[in-house]
């Protein structure tokens, strides 16, 4: 554990994220750690991650307490899935039902049915293993992420955008396949988790946290915070 931990601190280091990047695992019949919060009411996954990112706590998300017909439907727990068909199409993201169909079937066929829980913790004092890495941050520190990302991969980083089950699809994928993802927040990022307007969102398999931060290092002429190339004053002749 203690390796996630310094792992994270190096995160930081690099970045100076205004949150804790998060540790997120997922559970298929393990019990949860000890001191792991669990939502008195129904909860989403990305209001989970406000919590933790900013609180500092490391929680649980189980069927019971889940509010997110989306996540619920792709998870295989309990939902209303023509619920969240009808939703997407009388709220204008779609504009017919196979359309709607497309987008969760997408995320459904990730196959993680016969996950039964999911906990999220800050990654500098994480109690659970992490499968997945979550970073939220400016448009700057995502440009460090994803150049580090470029340079150890030796390729670009490919994307999937909805606009709607933002973060929460980005940690779902990045788990499902092994890859760096990108995420603009969606509406319920945004409504439900306070996801701030200047956030994105950057999530990795565990296993390339540590080969991310050596594709850091390599870029010798970029940091974070940029430093300004600071020339003298030039004041045009009127």
């Amino acid at each position: 554990m203690e390796e996630w931990r310094t792992l994270g601190k190096e995160l930081e280091e690099r970045l100076r994220p205004a949150t804790y990047p998060l540790a997120v695992t997922f559970l298929k019949g393990e019990g949860v750690p000890e001191g792991v919060r669990r939502p008195e009411e129904k909860f989403s996954l990305c209001q989970l991650f406000t919590l933790s990112r900013t609180h500092g706590w490391t929680m649980v998300l189980e069927p019971e307490n889940s509010g997110c017909p989306a996540l619920n439907s792709i998870l295989g727990w309990p939902a209303e899935r023509e619920m969240v068909i009808d939703f997407l199409q009388a709220a204008g993201y779609v504009r017919g039902k196979e359309a709607a169909e497309g987008l969760l079937r997408e995320l459904e066929n990730l196959g993680l049915e016969g996950i039964r829980r999911v906990v999220v913790s800050p990654l500098t004092r994480t109690k659970v293993v992490p499968e997945v890495v979550v970073v939220y941050g400016n448009s700057a520190q995502m440009m460090r992420l994803i150049q580090g990302a470029v340079c150890e991969q030796g390729r670009r980083m490919e994307v999937r955008m909805a606009g709607l089950m933002g973060s929460c699809g980005s940690v779902l994928r990045s788990y499902a396949e092994g890859k760096y993802d990108l995420a603009i927040p969606g509406t319920g990022d945004r409504v439900f988790a306070a996801t701030q307007e200047t956030e994105i969102v950057f999530t990795l398999p565990a296993f390339k946290l540590r080969p991310l931060l050596e594709g850091m290092k390599e870029q010798k002429l970029i940091k974070y915070p940029v430093p300004p190339r600071l020339l003298p004053p030039f004041f045009p002749g009127g």
